[in-house]
C-alpha cells in the first residue's frame, strides 16, 4: 500500500501534488476538530449523566438508610431494653415450667411490640443452651436452623456490640416465601452479665428495598450490593444474589463497563454501614445519546465548508500552476533536442523569473555548444599534429633489443640482462592497456627492478621469491609490489645492502602477498603514524607521476582500496633494527570497485 502511494505521487504532476497536499492539509484538521468536538461533548454528557446518577443515588440513600436505621433501632432495643434483659436473666434462675412459659410469652410480646409500628420484621433470639424466642410462629421456622448458615461461625468473633451484616438470604419462613422470597438479615450477640449468652437476628423483607429502587426515574437501573459486588436488592428479583465484579471495593466511583456485550455507565455510592453500596447502571449509548446529533450536525456543516473551499482551491492552483505547465512543456521539447524553443514566461514573481532564467540558459547553452564545436575541431587538429610528431615506442624497444644483442654477442651477458630488464620495465610503464596482470608477471617486473637497483647500489641486495603454484596465475593490479620494494631500498637499507623476501600464498577467498626486509625497521610510534597516514578515506590529490619510481605507499593503498573496497587490507609489522614486513591481503572473490 505504501509503495503504491509513493508510485502514485512519483507519477503525478506538480498540480496534482499541490491539490492532493492541500486536500490532506484541510482534511486532517477537519478530522481532528470532529474528534476533539466529539471527545469534549461526550465528556460533558458523561459527567452530566454521572451527576444525575449521583443525585438519584443520594435520594435513594436517604430512603434506604431510613429502613436500615429501623433495623438497627430494633437490634439496639433488644440489646439494651432493661425489661427484656431482665426476663432473659430470669430464665437462668431455677423456675417451674409454668414460670418459664410465662416469661417466654412476655419475651415474645416484647418482640412483637417493638416491630408492630415498623415495617414487617422478623426477630429471633437464639440462646446458647438451645432456647429460642421470636415474633413469628416457631412451627413456621426452627430458629436452631440459623446455626447451619455458612456465616454463623463468624458471629462468635463479633466484638462488643458489633453488628454482622449477613446480607440478602432466601426467606426462611415457609409461609412468607411466596410473597417475599428474600430477606435482608443482620445479627448481634446477646450479652447478659457482659458475657455472650446467645445471638439475635433481625430480618426484613427484601421487597421493602426493591420497591424503593422500582421508583427510581430515568434510564438508569438502581440496586444495592455488598462490598464484594453481590446484589442485595434489585428491581428485578432474578438478579438478587448475583455478582457485579466491576463495583469498586473502596470509595464511591464511576466508570464505563461492559456487561453482556453492552456498555453501561456505572456509578456507585458507598453507604455508611458495612460498606454496602448503592449502584446505578445507565446504558452508555443513551447516557451520551445527544452526541450523535451534535456529531452529525457538525460533520455536515464542516463538509459543506470543506467542499466549497476545495473547489476554490482547485481553481486557484490550476491558475497559479499554468505557467509551470507551460515551462514543463518547453523543457520536454528541449529534452527532445529542440534548443530553439523559448517559454516566453515573464513576470515579477518566482515563476516569471524562472521562465526568464530558463530562456537565458537555453541561449547560453546554444552559445556554449557552438564554442565546444569550435574547440573540438581545433583539438583534433592539434592531436593530429602531435601524433605525427610522436616517436613510435616500438622503435625504442627495437633499438634497446639491438643494443642488448650486440652486448650479448660481445660476451657481456650481465649488462645484456640489465638492458633486457630495463626494456621490460619501459614496456610495462608505457603500456596502459592492461590494468591487471598475472602475479607471476608482476613478480618478473619486480625482479627486473631489483636487478637494476642492485646495479645502482654500492652493496648488492639479495632477494628471495617464494610464490605458491596456485597463486601464480591470480590477476593483480600492475605495479602494486614495486613501491614496497622501493621503500625497502630507500628507507630500510639507506643505499646499503640487505635481504628482501617476497612470498605469495593463495587462500580460498584471498591472495596474501608479503614483502619482508631485514633493514632498519621502525618504532611502534612510526608504525602508528604510518597507519594513520594511510587512513580509510580517499582524498583528492594531484595525479602522481606516471613513472614507476614515484607512486608511493599511500597511493598504492588508495588504489587497491578503490579497486577492492574495504575487503582489502594492508598490514605492517616492524621493530627497530629487525626489519619490516608488509602484508597485502587481496580478496579474490570479486572486485567491489573498479
Amino acid at each position: 500500500m505504501g509503495s503504491l502511494f509513493r508510485r502514485m505521487l512519483a507519477t503525478s504532476s506538480l498540480r496534482q501534488k499541490l491539490i492532493f497536499t492541500s486536500v490532506i492539509c484541510l482534511l486532517i484538521p477537519l478530522l481532528i476538530t470532529l474528534s476533539f468536538t466529539n471527545f469534549l461533548s461526550r465528556g460533558v454528557l458523561k459527567n452530566r449523566a454521572i451527576q444525575n446518577s449521583l443525585y438519584t443515588l443520594g435520594s435513594l440513600e436517604l430512603q434506604v438508610s431510613s429502613i436500615v436505621d429501623d433495623m438497627l433501632y430494633v437490634s439496639n432495643y433488644i440489646q439494651f431494653d432493661g425489661e427484656l434483659n431482665a426476663l432473659l436473666k430470669e430464665l437462668n434462675e431455677p423456675l417451674t415450667d409454668n414460670q418459664k412459659a410465662l416469661i417466654q410469652r412476655r419475651i415474645t410480646e416484647r418482640l412483637e411490640s417493638v416491630t408492630n409500628l415498623l415495617s414487617k420484621m422478623y426477630v429471633t433470639i437464639l440462646m446458647n443452651e438451645g432456647a429460642s424466642y421470636s415474633n413469628y410462629p416457631l412451627f413456621d421456622y426452627n430458629p436452631a436452623s440459623f446455626r447451619n448458615e455458612p456465616w454463623f461461625d463468624r458471629l462468635p468473633q463479633l466484638q462488643g456490640y458489633e453488628t454482622y451484616w449477613a446480607g440478602t438470604e432466601p426467606n426462611y419462613l415457609a409461609s412468607e416465601k411466596q410473597e417475599n422470597p428474600f430477606v435482608v438479615t443482620i445479627a448481634r450477640t446477646v450479652k447478659i452479665f457482659s458475657e455472650p449468652q446467645g445471638y439475635f437476628f433481625v430480618s426484613l423483607s427484601e421487597r421493602v428495598f426493591r420497591e424503593i429502587f422500582l421508583k427510581a426515574s430515568g434510564l438508569q437501573t438502581a440496586f444495592m450490593t455488598d462490598s464484594e459486588g453481590t446484589i442485595l436488592s434489585h428491581p428485578d428479583a432474578g438478579m438478587i444474589r448475583k455478582s457485579i465484579p466491576m463495583v469498586s471495593n473502596s470509595g464511591s466511583s464511576s466508570d464505563v463497563v461492559r456487561i453482556d456485550g453492552l456498555d453501561y455507565l456505572l456509578v456507585n455510592r458507598i453507604m455508611p454501614y458495612s460498606n454496602w453500596r448503592l449502584v446505578s447502571l445507565t446504558p452508555y449509548k443513551e447516557a451520551v445519546g445527544q452526541i450523535d446529533l451534535i456529531q452529525k450536525s457538525s460533520l455536515i456543516a464542516q463538509l459543506l465548508i470543506y467542499s466549497f473551499f476545495l473547489v476554490v482551491l482547485a481553481a486557484l492552483v490550476r491558475q497559479l500552476t499554468k505557467p509551470l505547465s507551460e515551462l514543463g512543456r518547453v523543457a520536454g521539447e528541449v529534452e527532445g533536442g529542440n534548443l530553439a524553443v523559448r517559454s516566453g514566461i515573464r513576470g515579477s514573481n518566482e515563476i516569471g523569473k524562472l521562465g526568464r532564467s530558463f530562456d537565458i540558459m537555453l541561449e547560453r547553452i546554444e552559445e556554449m555548444l557552438e564554442q565546444v564545436r569550435i574547440e573540438q575541431a581545433t583539438k583534433r587538429k592539434f592531436e593530429l599534429a602531435m601524433l605525427q610528431a610522436q616517436i613510435n615506442p616500438h622503435f625504442l624497444f627495437n633499438i634497446l633489443n639491438s643494443i642488448r644483442v650486440n652486448i650479448w654477442l660481445k660476451g657481456d651477458r650481465e649488462n645484456a640482462e640489465l638492458i633486457s630488464g630495463l626494456a621490460a620495465l619501459l614496456r610495462m610503464t608505457i603500456n596502459n592497456k592492461n590494468e591487471f596482470v598475472p602475479l607471476y608477471y608482476e613478480i618478473e617486473i619486480v625482479v627486473h627492478y631489483m636487478d637494476l637497483m642492485n646495479m645502482r647500489q654500492k652493496q648488492r641486495t639479495e632477494y628471495e621469491v617464494m610464490v605458491e603454484e596456485h597463486a601464480r596465475l591470480v590477476e593483480v593490479p600492475r605495479f602494486f609490489i614495486q613501491p614496497l620494494i622501493e621503500n625497502a631500498y630507500i628507507h630500510g637499507f639507506a643505499n646499503g645492502g640487505g635481504r628482501i623476501k617476497i612470498a605469495a600464498v593463495s587462500m580460498p577467498d584471498y591472495l596474501v602477498v608479503t614483502v619482508q626486509d631485514n633493514g632498519r625497521g621502525m618504532t611502534a610510534e612510526q608504525v602508528h603514524q604510518l597507519y594513520k597516514g594511510l587512513g580509510d578515506g580517499f582524498q583528492e590529490r594531484a595525479e602522481p607521476n606516471r613513472n614507476f619510481t614515484g607512486i608511493g605507499l599511500k597511493i598504492v593503498y588508495d588504489r587497491m582500496r578503490i579497486i577492492y573496497g574495504p575487503r582489502y587490507r594492508l598490514e605492517i609489522e616492524s621493530a627497530q633494527g629487525e626489519g619490516t614486513l608488509i602484508r597485502c591481503v587481496i580478496p579474490t572473490g570479486g572486485i567491489d570497485h573498479v
